[in-house]
């Protein structure tokens, strides 16, 4: 699971050891005590709110501009949080911990020729082709951006990149192997968040292109 969930976690185990202390203090205390009345209402009273607290604070932590925009336009789409432990390659290492095949997480890359910036989408299991990428978006040839550059362009830090609500409005190229799938997995918007869209959703509402962009 993610990190904000290892998080909540962490919380979550201090308050069932609360709940825990309440309920044990109030079994055992003397039956017709008013104290141990009150305890046990406490005790039931947090085992209510807690799971309700979790939730909306687990379901705020995630939300980012990526997820933010899909809900707006209301898209179809499934969250997929992990535990990030990648320092590069994210894409690989999030088919990996999702458990699922490389093809189908797909990696978000930006390139540019000039000043023009283009966004390409490729499986995390291969490597974008500029020249593809280049004839895709009409351009004479292209190169891969700066990290530090795509992180100021698309307003997302590497390893969350994520083709979504960037900060500028980019021609963006998915590669056509995205067609064979019903659903793939793209970056959310921070590590160890993916999301899983439609990719005819994307090529019709988001205005993607397909393209044999990916190779191996």
């Amino acid at each position: 699971m993610s990190i904000v969930f290892s998080e909540g976690v962490t919380i979550g185990t201090t308050l069932v050891i609360a709940l825990l202390n309440l309920s044990f203090i109030a079994r055992f205390a003397s039956a017709d005590s008013k104290q141990a009345s009150r305890l046990a209402s406490l005790a039931m009273q947090a085992q209510t709110v807690w799971p309700c607290f979790y939730a909306i604070r687990f379901k705020a932590t995630i939300m980012t501009p990526a997820i933010n925009l899909l809900k707006k336009l209301k898209i179809p789409h499934k969250l997929y949080p992990y535990e990030c432990e990648a320092h590069d390659d994210f894409g690989k290492h999030a088919a990996t911990q999702l458990g699922l095949p490389e093809a189908q997480v797909f990696k978000t890359l930006v390139a540019h020729h000039d000043k023009q910036a283009v966004v390409a989408i490729v499986p995390s299991s291969g490597m974008c082709s500029l020249k593809q990428l280049a004839k895709a978006t009409g351009l004479k040839k292209v190169e891969m951006m700066k990290p530090a550059e795509a992180e100021k362009l698309t307003g997302y830090k590497v390893g969350g990149i994520s083709p979504l609500a960037q900060k500028k409005l980019l021609p963006t190229v998915l590669d056509e192997s995205a067609l064979q799938f019903d659903e793939i997995l793209v970056s959310g918007g921070k590590r160890g968040l993916s999301v899983g869209v439609a990719p005819q959703d994307m090529l019709t509402l988001m205005k993607w292109i397909a393209a044999p962009i990916g190779e191996e």
